[in-house]
């Protein structure tokens, strides 16, 4: 099981190392911790590779720069960061 790094979907038995459907590179664990990748359950019949690794590095190559944003706004309290300076950021 693979994910295609255009959309975050899933493919079960793929031939090579390319979406057949995007073209774009296909990926068994992340390149930044090395784990495999968790998948999510949308719905009854579509998988897609979570957004997020859970060894808190950056987001996939698929996910957009509003749940980009969101993610690092979600890390700030752990910055120790003085009061102006997390208002000044939210």
């Amino acid at each position: 099981m693979v994910v295609c790094t255009h959309d975050g979907h899933v493919e079960y038995e793929p031939e090579g190392q390319y979406c057949p459907h995007h073209g774009t590179p296909l990926l068994r664990e992340c390149p930044k911790c090395g784990e495999p990748w968790k998948i999510v359950n949308m719905s009854m019949t579509i998988n897609v590779g979570a957004d997020f690794c859970d060894s808190l590095r950056p987001s996939r190559p698929w996910v957009s720069r509003e749940k980009r944003l969101a993610w690092i706004k979600g890390r700030l309290h752990t910055q120790k960061l003085d009061q102006a300076t997390e208002l000044e950021t939210a």
